[in-house]
């Protein structure tokens, strides 16, 4: 997985929620060192090193398919890591590396997405009020995204 989902859960003190959605989650080094720049008094970096659920990767190196794509060290890692990982699912909210890892036949989701995930699991009891929490501490989305979100959460008609 990549910072920005990190970064944002931990914001809004709901990184459990990975925890909950899925049974493992990899973070590749370069995402940790992404995450950790800030030194470990941050407290995204304290509350993601806190979460001893997630575990840390080493990839040792990006495939050429990936390094094409240009993307950024995390996002690079990222998909490297999930196409060693037999049915492994990338999270990403970044667009680049949503697309590079899509076009690698790798399944996708984003922090909307994993979302969507925990209210199906009925972790959560609506979308919208997790959604606007995530936006207020900056995540992007679209007017059109976040109907769509909330339309495929069926809060939205």
């Amino acid at each position: 997985m990549n910072a920005s989902p990190l970064i944002l859960l931990s914001k809004i003190d709901s990184l459990a929620l990975l925890q909950a959605v899925g049974s493992r989650w990899c973070v590749p080094e370069a995402v940790v060192s992404e995450i950790g720049v800030k030194g470990k008094q941050d407290p995204v970096a304290a509350r993601v090193a806190a979460a001893v659920w997630l575990e840390c990767v080493s990839v040792a190196a990006i495939p050429p398919e990936v390094s094409a794509w240009n993307l950024d060290d995390g996002e690079a890692s990222v998909v490297a890591c999930a196409l060693s990982i037999p049915a492994a699912t990338t999270l990403l909210d970044d667009r680049a590396g949503r697309n590079c890892a899509r076009a690698l036949k790798l399944p996708v989701i984003g922090t909307a997405g994993l979302l969507l995930a925990a209210r199906s699991k009925g972790l959560i009891a609506a979308v919208e009020p997790v959604l606007r929490k995530l936006m207020a501490a900056g995540m992007y989305l679209s007017p059109q995204a976040t109907t769509e979100i909330l339309k495929r959460a069926g809060e939205k008609s």
